[in-house]
């Protein structure tokens, strides 16, 4: 009993590689040219990481560390202001 749902599983895999070679097939699919994209991909993710997206979360992190003091430096403005 422990068999069936391997076999019904083959079944599915089977099916789903016959319906994807026939989509692949129906339309064109190269794997080196699908193989070159995700290469291509990989290098911009990493390049779009390394010169974008940590420069802006230092900036970022800046910015939150510059504003944690705010609301005790928006006092002391209050406290002068009050004064003057």
């Amino acid at each position: 009993m422990t068999y069936i749902p391997f076999l019904a599983a083959e079944g599915i895999i089977e099916s789903l590689t016959d319906s994807a070679q026939r989509t692949g097939e129906t339309f064109g699919f190269n794997t080196w040219l699908f193989f070159s994209q995700i290469i291509s991909f990989v290098i911009v993710a990493v390049i779009l990481q390394h010169f974008a997206y940590k420069p802006i979360l230092n900036v970022l992190e800046e910015r939150r560390k510059k504003n944690r003091g705010w609301p005790r430096q928006r006092g002391k403005n209050q406290a002068t202001a009050h004064r003057v």
